[in-house]
């Protein structure tokens, strides 16, 4: 942990984001001094400084099959999702159980996922009869949070859960008038239904099927 904490105090740098398919670094002009804050930045940056590296290899390489162009998308599928699930790991060490000095507020969050199994090649003939090939995975997970702001009066939050093609999940937020509004909701191959809940008493249906 030495190294976060002398990237902590060193660090000026807090936010990296894509504009027009440019990576563009934000500077702040003080230190960063939260350790879970440095943490989140350290995998963002690892994961710019890895996509600067594989665009400057891939200026060296002057023609590229597409069996090779699909086998480098996997690898660098399964590279960078090494690297968001360490973000998401990241991310909720900097926003579970966020608690203010007086306790008038608290949040939560958890993530599983987002595919289970091995990735599977599926291949297609297109209109000019050219064989395509790709690579899918069994979409498989959960995830949950929330905020109750006792301060601001701000509460919301949700939950969901994906095995395959079947979701189910709800979310729930309170309205300006006082109104507590609760969805629960599910969507397969038979289509999307979901039943509303509110504190008011005004509860009903809706939904389509395919």
């Amino acid at each position: 942990m030495s190294i976060l904490r002398d990237y902590r105090d060193s660090c000026t740098l807090y936010m990296v984001s894509f504009r027009r398919k440019k990576l563009i670094s934000v500077f702040s002009t003080r230190p960063i001094r939260n350790l879970s804050t440095a943490l989140t930045i350290y995998f963002w940056t690892s994961i710019y400084q890895q996509i600067v590296s594989v665009t400057n290899d891939s200026r060296n390489i002057p023609t590229i099959s597409l069996e090779m162009t699909h086998l480098r998308q996997s690898v660098l599928v399964k590279e960078y999702s090494q690297h968001f699930v360490a973000a998401i790991l990241a991310l909720s060490v900097l926003f579970n159980g966020e608690v203010d000095a007086d306790g008038h507020a608290h949040s939560f969050q958890h993530f599983h996922g987002p595919v289970i199994g091995d990735a599977q090649e599926v291949t297609w003939k297109d209109k000019h009869g050219h064989h395509h090939h790709d690579y899918v995975a069994h979409p498989h997970y959960e995830f949950s949070y929330g905020v109750e702001d006792h301060h601001t009066g701000d509460y919301h939050g949700q939950k969901e859960h994906r095995d395959g093609k079947e979701v189910v999940g709800e979310y729930t937020i309170k309205e300006p008038g006082g109104n507590v509004r609760t969805v629960k909701y599910r969507a397969g191959k038979d289509g999307f239904f979901a039943h509303v809940i509110n504190s008011n008493g005004n509860d009903h249906d809706g939904g389509h099927r395919h």
